[in-house]
């Protein structure tokens, strides 16, 4: 567990990518009732089974290293550049950092979570706590022209996690600041 992901892979083709995804609730609904619907249908909603999957985080492409060998993946590609041009050349670390962000009324929180993140100095009532993760995963893909990836392939699936760093002063004053780590699944 710690801030620096390295990777080690074999031979890679020229069209695979390594792409990094983050898991996303789906909703529990889905609609039926489209232009091509029966009548009985149109405007209609079934209930459905809710999941989560994996979807390419931001366009995030990978570097990819020597075969073999361990390595720290850096940022080389992303969907939309106007926006995310800063993650360009960037690690795990900062590529992962908008999942942890300050919400509704201040309070910290992690995507896919719905109890706020506090600190220990905070007394921890009902919904909120005092760590979190968010599921993330690397995976070599070959990327259609049209920018989606296609199905299938390993996961390495991780966990970009925020807990709690103690730190006492000389003087004998505690505090708390956060810290960002990865774990493997």
């Amino acid at each position: 567990m710690g801030t620096k992901v390295y990777l080690r892979h074999g031979s890679l083709g020229a069209d695979c990518d390594i792409v990094l995804l983050r898991k996303k609730k789906r909703s529990a609904y889905r609609r039926t009732g489209g232009a091509q619907s029966y009548t009985k249908n149109k405007g209609k909603r079934q209930k459905r089974q809710p999941k989560s999957q994996y979807v390419h985080f931001k366009g995030v492409r990978l570097s990819k290293g020597t075969p073999g060998k361990w390595y720290v993946p850096k940022c080389i590609g992303v969907a939309d550049p106007k926006a995310d041009s800063n993650l360009i050349g960037k690690e795990l670390p900062t590529l992962c950092a908008s999942l942890f962000y300050v919400g509704h009324g201040g309070f910290y929180r992690m995507q896919g979570s719905r109890k706020k993140i506090v600190l220990k100095s905070t007394t921890n009532s009902k919904g909120t706590c005092h760590k979190a993760y968010a599921p993330i995963g690397v995976q070599i893909a070959r990327l259609k022209p049209t920018g989606g990836k296609d199905s299938g392939g390993e996961i390495v699936r991780m966990k970009y996690r925020v807990s709690q760093r103690r730190t006492k002063s000389a003087s004998g004053v505690v505090s708390y600041g956060w810290l960002r780590s990865f774990s493997l699944e």
